[in-house]
């Protein structure tokens, strides 16, 4: 069972990021069964890390296409991609100072923010491109 599922609610109708937010959804689950299944570190440690990795080259290209749309909130949508960085950087000292993997609590967290992210400070930026593409 998934943790996180994918579904139409989700779209905002910018490309290519409805396609990067399926995507996190997707390794997040990965990520997630590995957990569940008691999966060697190695294999859960590489997932883990393409999610964050992909996490950040999504963070990149939306707010590269926010300064190419000059979209009025960059500034705010940026601070919260760092705030996210900052917080799983945090996590990940946390469990290595323990010598433990990457917790539930952890992908808790990603879902959160995740969901968090797209249904209200990503929805603003599509607002605002798909209004501006209607004048």
């Amino acid at each position: 069972m998934p943790l996180l599922q994918w579904n139409n609610t989700l779209l905002l109708g910018v490309e290519p990021f409805d396609e990067h937010h399926a995507h996190l959804f997707s390794l997040l689950n990965r990520t997630y069964d590995l957990i569940v299944t008691n999966a060697p570190d190695a294999c859960f440690n590489k997932v883990f890390k393409e999610l964050k990795d992909y996490a950040v080259y999504h963070f990149e290209a939306e707010e590269l296409w926010m300064h190419e749309q000059d979209y009025p909130q960059k500034q705010t949508h940026i601070d919260q991609h760092e705030s996210f960085q900052k917080e799983i950087a945090r996590f990940e000292e946390e469990f290595a100072a323990d010598r433990k993997s990457v917790s539930i609590s952890v992908l808790t967290f990603i879902k959160e923010w995740l969901l968090n992210h797209i249904y209200k400070i990503d929805a603003e930026y599509a607002v605002y491109i798909h209004s501006n593409a209607a004048n």
